[in-house]
C-alpha cells in the first residue's frame, strides 16, 4: 500500500471515530458514515475567518470539532456555536435556499467540511436512507434550536419584568425624591423670606443708630460746646463769685 494511501486509510478511521462520537450521528449506519468521511475534508480557520456568508448558496455540512463559531444575522450576534459535534449549514442544504446567517469563527475553529452533492446525488435505498436520516438530523437540530428561542423568550420574558419592576421602582423613588426637593425648596423660601424680614429689621436698627448718632452729634457740636464754651469764659470773668 503506498503512503499516500495509508495517509488516506489514516484520515478515514480519524473522520469515522469523529463522526461517531457526534451525538447527532447516533444510529447513523456504518456504510453511511464512511460515506460521510469519503467526502468530507477537515478543515482548520483561524479567528475572524468566515464560514458562511447570509445570503450564499451554501453546498456543504459542517460538524464542529472545535472552537466557537459565532452567528450572525443582519449583522447583529444572535447565537454562538461551541460544542463539539455541532451542524453547521444544514438549513441551506436540506431546504435548497439560501444561507440564512453569517457564521464567523470566533476563535481557531477546526471543522470537518461535507460535500452534500455525493448524498444528494445517489441512486436507491441508500439516497431514500441517507436522506430521512438527514432529515431527522434537521428535526432534531431545529427542535434544540426552538428549545434555545424558548429558552431565550422565556430569560427575555423574565428581564421584562424585572426591567418594568425597577423601572417602576425608579419612578416611585423620583417622585418622592421631587417631592422632597419640594418640600426642601418650599423650607429654604421661607427662611430667606425670614431671613429678608431679618434683614430689613437690621436695616432700620442700623439707621436708627444713625438717627441717633447724627442727633447727638448735632446736640453735642450745638449745645454742648457751647455750653462748655459760655461756662469757661464765665468762670475767666467771675472767678470770685464762682468761689
Amino acid at each position: 500500500m503506498s503512503s499516500s494511501a495509508v495517509k488516506r486509510e489514516d484520515y478515514l478511521t480519524e473522520v469515522i471515530a469523529l463522526f461517531k462520537g457526534f451525538p447527532l450521528l447516533e444510529g447513523f449506519p456504518d456504510h453511511l458514515v464512511t460515506q460521510l468521511a469519503n467526502a468530507s475534508e477537515i478543515i482548520t480557520l483561524p479567528v475572524n475567518s468566515q464560514i458562511l456568508k447570509q445570503g450564499q448558496i451554501n453546498e456543504h455540512l459542517y460538524f464542529l470539532i472545535e472552537g466557537q463559531v459565532g452567528v450572525y444575522v443582519d449583522g447583529g450576534r444572535v447565537s454562538k456555536m461551541q460544542r463539539s459535534g455541532d451542524l453547521l449549514g444544514e438549513m441551506s442544504v436540506i431546504s435548497n435556499r439560501t444561507v440564512g446567517a453569517t457564521l464567523l469563527s470566533e476563535s481557531e475553529v477546526t471543522l470537518i467540511r461535507v460535500d452534500s452533492r455525493v448524498f444528494l446525488e445517489m441512486k436507491g435505498p441508500d439516497r431514500d436512507l441517507y436522506l430521512s436520516i438527514l432529515y431527522r438530523i434537521y428535526a432534531t437540530v431545529l427542535s434544540e434550536k426552538l428549545t434555545t428561542t424558548n429558552q431565550k423568550a422565556k430569560h427575555f420574558e423574565e428581564l421584562t419584568i424585572r426591567l418594568t419592576a425597577t423601572q417602576e421602582e425608579l419612578e416611585e423613588a423620583n417622585q418622592t425624591l421631587e417631592k422632597k426637593v419640594e418640600e426642601r425648596t418650599l423650607k429654604l423660601e421661607q427662611q430667606n423670606a425670614e431671613l429678608m424680614v431679618g434683614k430689613r429689621k437690621m436695616e432700620e436698627l442700623l439707621n436708627n443708630k444713625r438717627v441717633l448718632f447724627t442727633k447727638l452729634t448735632e446736640f453735642h457740636s450745638e449745645r454742648l460746646i457751647p455750653l462748655k464754651n459760655s461756662s469757661t469764659i464765665f468762670a475767666k470773668n467771675f472767678p470770685k463769685k464762682i468761689r
